[in-house]
Parts: structure tokens; C-alpha cells; sequence
């Protein structure tokens, strides 16, 4: 909706122009101030109520015979299984010793230091992971010398397996340090597409990533090394900003119990009823998830500013099994429940027919009710989580006993020399084919003072000859305006529009999307042009 405030200074011009003519012809016999009160029409402002102020468009599309429908899809509920497979920003420490007490022991070039083999802990949320693939973070890597000797070092991590081919391997040559003064070197490593193994050296355990490590003295030394037993190196593993794409190990047995509130409210700001025809509601439950689930939609409540009114279907109190998904390979089989609520099988009609604000949603949802049936196999794509979609296609194509919208429309400032009281005229033109039952402006100046301009305007009903086809119809409503009132609104404020729609009889009316309300306001009073 728009409300655009609008002067006249060519009404002006013309005006003082005609004033300065007449002064000029009888200004020598002129012996007292002479003045002349014109009566003059000002248009105030203009607006119009368009189809895309009761439904925003990207919610509307047309059916084949050109009836506008409002389509809404809305995830009624998301458990966000993502969160099962997450992995936190987190370091490992390994940290290699000869073996040895005391020292030093003088070893040669080549000479074998360290040989290890062990698993480290990388823990994936709470669930016991076998395997997982990550779509996006980065390994930092820090590898420390704390030996007074050049040294080779190869940090092998056979479970990490690389998008280019082979697994990751990290190797330094170091040079001589001590406690005091640690030879380093850092470096990061991007995981995208990386796969990692966690099921450790056995490869039968889970949340472990093998790892092996070997420390010489470099083979390109020209010198003996003086070893000690507490001589030291030391390995740090960061993981940073990991997400993980895919999982696969148990996930654990899991509850949850949500309220969701879900927006679908189609016009703005409104009240009423409405008597919809040929409602489509469709609720659509999906696992994409390789574990079994239940899920109990507990009630599904519709709420506006005044009522409420529980939806009552077959599925609604009952618990649902959701049985796992398949693993294709890259891909998933999901498992999907389809639930038709309709005028016959449910309350739906009513439900939206007092056009709630929201549908309030309380679930219970439970993953693994039955425990490990899959022998540590659950998996999880996380792009393709568990989810509940409603599918609401509502035809405007309907009957009201009152369908109330509201809007705020700004009012820019004017210049005026309107010196008496005015009378207000409203123009509408009804390009809807529903009767404007009752028609409010009040103005609110910005010092916040109030007057109501029009009080309960009635205008009929746009001539309906087909969809697309609206004869509209023109009302007109004039009342006085104080001039304490005309004066305020000059300086600008804001108009509350308020329309109450009404069909008759239970009439049913159709609309195709381009029907529109225009608004032309226009105040006439008298002008006072004065010459002394």
C-alpha cells in the first residue's frame, strides 16, 4: 500500500497570479485592505490497498483457470541431527620420549629413535563413530624438537585418507634445540572431501584415529648426537571449524520434546472469518536418516489475537515409527509418510477459516527407540535430516462473514494558506468483488495527537463479469474538517486504514490477484488572498 501526500503550488501560482491581476486593476482606488476567499479543492493524498497487501507474492501463484492461490511450505519441526556428528574445535597431543633414563647416549646418523604406534581419542559429539566425511575445516599441525640433534621425524595417519589419493603423512627435518629453545614447525591442511577413519588400530573400535610414529637421527647428520632418556617430541593436531557431511557408528538412543511455532498467516494483520473452498493440507514426514525413529505430534493448535482451535486428524496423538533410511552409496534412500488432512478426514476447514496467525506444533521424537539394531551402523547425510513438512495450497476462493485488514500509511507534511474550516472528501473505487462493509482512516500527527478522518464508510462491491474482469465501483464520502484538524494533518503523521471486508449470503467470490482498492482524498475549504 502506498499514501502519498501531495501540494499544489501551480494551484498557488495561479491563485496569487489572478489575486496580483485584480490588485493591479483597482489598486489606485484601493483606501482600505481588500481581500477575496476563493473556494479551492487541495488534494491531500492518494493510496491504494493492492492485492500484495493481503498476500505477499512470492507466496501466490495462479491455478490453470487464473484463481490466485496461496501456497505455504513450513518445516514443522527440525531436530538439527547435524548436532549428532559435530565435531568441536579441538588438539591432540602426542608427545615421544627414546625410552630410555638418563644419558646421554651417543647415537649415530640414521639411527632409529623412536618407533610408536597408538591411538588417539577424537570424539564426535557423543555418538560412537566408526567413520565420518567432512565437507569443510582445516588441520593445524605443529611438530616440536626439544633434542639437541638433527632429526627426521614422520607422523603418519593412516585413517586420514586423502580426496587426491593416499592418506596423510606429516614429516620434518629438524635441527638441533633444547628445552629452552624448541626447534618448530606449523603448517594447516585443508579437510575438504577428507574421509577419516576412526575406528583405530584394531579397526574395530570407534572414536579412535590410529596414528604412527617414527624419530631418527637424520641420516644427513655428519656427527654423532648426544641423546637423553627425557629428551622429547611433540605432535599437535588442531581441528578447526569441521564440518562433517557424513557418519556413520551409533548414534545412541535419544529423545527430544519440541514446540515449534510456525508463521501462516496469509494477509496482514487481520481479523475475521473467512469459508475456504477446496483446501489442500498435506503433512509429509521423512527420515533420511539411517537409524530407526518415532515421532508423537502431541496437538497442533491454531492461535490469532482472540481465538484458538485445535486440529483434529488421524495422525495427531499417535505414535509414528520411522523406519532408518538406505545408504546408496553417495546417496539416500529416505523413508516418507504422507498425511492427507482434508475437509473429510479432519476440522481443517475451520481451523483456517478463523485465519490463525500460527500453528503452534508440540512433538515428542525419539531416535533408537529398539537400541543398536544396526550393529553400529547407523548413518547420517547432514544435509538430509529428519524433518516434518506441512504443505498448505489455499484457493482465494471464498465466503466471510467479516474479513478485517489493517494498514499504516505514511503522511508526509504540506504547505497550505487554508485559513477555514474544510470538508474531508474521500474517494474510494472497490476493485474487489466483496463489499466494503465499513471503511475507518484516523489520523495520528507526529506529536501524537489523534482524529478520526472517515467513521464507518460503506462502499459495494466491484461488479464481478469474470476472473480478471472486476467493474469497479466509486464511492464517494465527504465530512467536515476542523481546521485545528487540517492544520495537523499539514505537518504530517500517519493514517491507520482499516477495511471490513463482507460477502452476502454466503456468496462465494473468486480472486485472480490484480484486484485493488484506490484511495483519493481531497480537502475543499476556502482560500483567503489578501492585499493591503
Amino acid at each position: 500500500m502506498y499514501f502519498i501526500a501531495t501540494t499544489k503550488p501551480q494551484l498557488r501560482r495561479s491563485l496569487f497570479l489572478l489575486g496580483g491581476i485584480v490588485l493591479f486593476a483597482f489598486g489606485c482606488q484601493r483606501t482600505e485592505p481588500t481581500s477575496w476567499d476563493l473556494q479551492a479543492a487541495l488534494p491531500v493524498a492518494s493510496g491504494s490497498i493492492e492485492w500484495n497487501d493481503l498476500v505477499p507474492d512470492s507466496l501466490t501463484q495462479l491455478d490453470q483457470i487464473g484463481i490466485v492461490h496461496f501456497i505455504l511450505e513450513r518445516s514443522l519441526i527440525d531436530f538439527q541431527l547435524d548436532t549428532l556428528v559435530a565435531l568441536d574445535d579441538t588438539t591432540i597431543v602426542s608427545s615421544f620420549t627414546p625410552g630410555f633414563n638418563g644419558g646421554p647416549l651417543s647415537l649415530p646418523p640414521g639411527f632409529q629413535l623412536i618407533d610408536n604406534e597408538e591411538n588417539m581419542v577424537l570424539g564426535v559429539s557423543n555418538a560412537e563413530i566408526r567413520n565420518i566425511r567432512i565437507s569443510e575445516g582445516t588441520l593445524e599441525y605443529r611438530i616440536r624438537s626439544f633434542m639437541d640433534a638433527e632429526l627426521t621425524v614422520t607422523y603418519d595417519l593412516p585413517g586420514v585418507a586423502l580426496p587426491e589419493g593416499g592418506t596423510l603423512s606429516l614429516e620434518a627435518n629438524t635441527e638441533p634445540a633444547s628445552d629452552e629453545n624448541p626447534w618448530e614447525l606449523f603448517g594447516e591442511r585443508d579437510l575438504a572431501d577428507v574421509e577419516i577413519d576412526l575406528q583405530g588400530l584394531s579397526g574395530s573400535t570407534v572414536n579412535r584415529l590410529a596414528t604412527f610414529s617414527e624419530v631418527s637421527i637424520s641420516p644427513a647428520s655428519t656427527a654423532n648426537a648426544d641423546i637423553f632418556g627425557d629428551d622429547s617430541v611433540r605432535v599437535e593436531l588442531t581441528f578447526r571449524d569441521v564440518k562433517i557431511e557424513y557418519a556413520r557408528g551409533y548414534f545412541g538412543q535419544r529423545s527430544d520434546e519440541t514446540t515449534s511455532e510456525v508463521d501462516i498467516s496469509p494477509f496482514i494483520e487481520t481479523a475475521g472469518s473467512i469459508d475456504p473452498q477446496s483446501i489442500i493440507l498435506n503433512m509429509e514426514i521423512t527420515n533420511s536418516v539411517g537409524a530407526d525413529a518415532s515421532i508423537l505430534i502431541e496437538e497442533i493448535k491454531a492461535t490469532n489475537s482472540t481465538n484458538e482451535e485445535f486440529l483434529i486428524h488421524s495422525s495427531i496423538g499417535q505414535n509414528i515409527n520411522l523406519t532408518r533410511a538406505l545408504d546408496l552409496g553417495g546417496s539416500v534412500q529416505p523413508n516418507s509418510y504422507f498425511y492427507d488432512i482434508n475437509q473429510d478426514n479432519s476440522n481443517i476447514t475451520s481451523v483456517l477459516g478463523m485465519i490463525p496467525n500460527e500453528l503452534q506444533v508440540k512433538t515428542q521424537f525419539e531416535l533408537n527407540p529398539a537400541g543398536d539394531v544396526s550393529g553400529g551402523n547407523d548413518f547420517i547425510y547432514t544435509d538430509e535430516p529428519f524433518d516434518a513438512t506441512l504443505f498448505l495450497d489455499l484457493p482465494m476462493s471464498f465466503s466471510s462473514e467479516g474479513l478485517s485488514l489493517v494498514d499504516t500509511l505514511t503522511l508526509a507534511s504540506f504547505e497550505t494558506e487554508q485559513t477555514f474550516s474544510t470538508d474531508l472528501t474521500l474517494q474510494v473505487t472497490n476493485g474487489f468483488p466483496i463489499a466494503i462493509r465499513s471503511l475507518n482512516l484516523q489520523f495520528f500527527s507526529q506529536e501524537d495527537g489523534e482524529a478520526t478522518l472517515i467513521d464507518n464508510m460503506f462502499i459495494a462491491a466491484g461488479t464481478y463479469i469474470g476472473l480478471d474482469d472486476i467493474t469497479p465501483v466509486v464511492s464517494t464520502h465527504t465530512q467536515s474538517l476542523p481546521q485545528e484538524v487540517f492544520t495537523k494533518l499539514s505537518e504530517g503523521g500517519y493514517v491507520r486504514v482499516e477495511v471490513e471486508l463482507e460477502t452476502y449470503d454466503q456468496q462465494l467470490i473468486q480472486l485472480a490477484g490484480n484486484e485493488k482498492i484506490d484511495l483519493f482524498i481531497v480537502a475543499n475549504g476556502a482560500l483567503e488572498l489578501s492585499y493591503e
